[in-house]
């Protein structure tokens, strides 16, 4: 598996003749992501398969005498070459580089301030999960669960230089933030050779497993629905767009509250007039804008905050099964792709996710609009279950009867 940037000029249709050049060498394209910036470049990065004739040197050498051959004459005239730089680095699930952003670490400033811990004071567990950031451990910091998140050691080095940005990124964005639906900061370790990002402890996982694993009623879907919307609304409010919302960033407490997390491609939206145009967050989530690089604002979370309702509605179904990734990013631009919902919906949850989709992000709605459609769903007393007052106050009484019983019993 390789890595190829390809650099150019920014001019329409550019990444599908490229593709189409890098079919005609014999690779396979399993991811594409395109980058732009305000003065008229561009930067297409590909994850490609199939090359059996050599090492990434010679990948890079057939794909530029092909790039050099291609006929680009019908695109729009640009003063700017095309060239291609190869490595053999492993494809990501997410872009998170924004336009403009330097790729080396020499510009990244980390510091904990009022938020910096000492190493003395974590109890570090067991290892939870493990990814592309480094490890997640279970812990306690002052008697309290909390989980950490260490940074991989080679993350100020080379490619770990985007790993290095993503924590400053959050760690930015979280000692910001405080709401119910946010998860909460503790603190961090800057100072030290390892560095880590502590936060709350959230003991029912992420939001994606447990709807594969429960099928969720109503009052669970609007429940989580208007949680996830009454963050987005805080972060709106406050100038932050997420930009990778989806139910695996979404994680629930021992009371099943649900918080928004992982704010490493977040970003606080500028004030100045500029404009963010850089493909950020996950292909099947993502708003069309996004993907064609257009300039986009926090109605592109709006967008994803729709995908992420019909993940809770399907029970956690991957957005647009039988489609790659960029097959599905290709299809959301230029075929006006949705998912599937199904009749069984509620009307007024379709309508929240259809109102989510619209092309115009002018038009989607924002999410004060969403929590008060949502407020206003009718939810029949006989969906409520354990949920409802009088059905926790029963199961009191019962508990009281019961115990009182065997008290006298004994």
């Amino acid at each position: 598996m390789y890595e190829i940037a390809v650099s150019a000029g920014n001019k329409p249709r550019l990444l599908s003749r490229v593709s189409a050049v890098l079919f005609d060498v014999g690779l396979n394209i399993a991811e594409a992501h395109v980058f732009c910036t305000d003065d008229g470049y561009a930067l297409d990065i590909f994850i490609v398969t199939g090359w059996r004739q050599g090492d990434a040197a010679s990948v890079q050498s057939a794909v530029q005498t092909a790039l050099d051959a291609a006929d680009f004459s019908d695109l729009p005239a640009s003063s700017k070459g095309t060239n291609a730089i190869t490595s053999s680095q492993g494809s990501e699930g997410r872009m998170s580089n924004p336009s403009g952003d330097r790729s080396n670490s020499d510009s990244i400033s980390i510091d904990g301030g009022e938020w910096e811990l000492t190493e003395k004071q974590l109890v570090f567990n067991e290892k939870i999960a493990s990814g592309a950031f480094g490890l997640l451990y279970r812990g306690s910091y002052c008697g309290q669960e909390v989980a950490i998140k260490v940074l991989k050691s080679n993350a100020a080095e080379g490619s770990g230089a985007e790993t290095l940005r993503e924590f400053a990124q959050e760690l930015n964005i979280l000692r910001r933030v405080h709401h119910k639906n946010i998860i909460q900061l503790i603190g961090a370790l800057t100072k030290q050779k390892t560095m880590c990002l502590v936060t709350e402890f959230m003991h029912g996982g992420n939001l994606l497993q447990y709807v594969q694993e429960h099928a969720l009623k109503l009052p669970e879907l609007i429940r989580y629905s208007l949680g996830v919307a009454m963050g987005l609304d805080y972060l709106h409010k406050i100038n932050i767009i997420h930009r990778d919302i989806k139910t695996a960033n979404l994680l629930l407490d021992e009371n099943n509250a649900v918080k928004i997390a992982d704010f490493g491609v977040a970003r606080i939206q500028p004030t100045d007039g500029s404009t963010m145009t850089a493909e950020t967050g996950t292909y099947r989530w993502m708003a069309p804008e996004v993907i064609a690089h257009q300039f986009y604002n926090e109605k592109a979370d709006v967008y994803s905050y729709g995908i992420m309702v019909w993940e809770l509605v399907s029970g956690g179904e991957v957005p647009y099964p039988g489609y790659t990734p960029l097959q599905a990013a290709v299809g959301v631009v230029q075929r006006g792709l949705r998912p599937t919902i199904a009749p069984s919906c509620h009307a007024v949850i379709a309508q929240v996710m259809q109102y989510c989709w619209l092309v115009d992000p002018n038009a989607r709605p924002g999410f004060e609009q969403i929590i008060s459609l949502l407020k206003h769903v009718d939810v029949p007393r006989e969906q409520e279950g354990k949920h409802g007052f009088f059905d926790r106050l029963r199961s009191v009484s019962f508990k009281s009867k019961k115990k009182e019983a065997q008290t006298r019993s004994g």
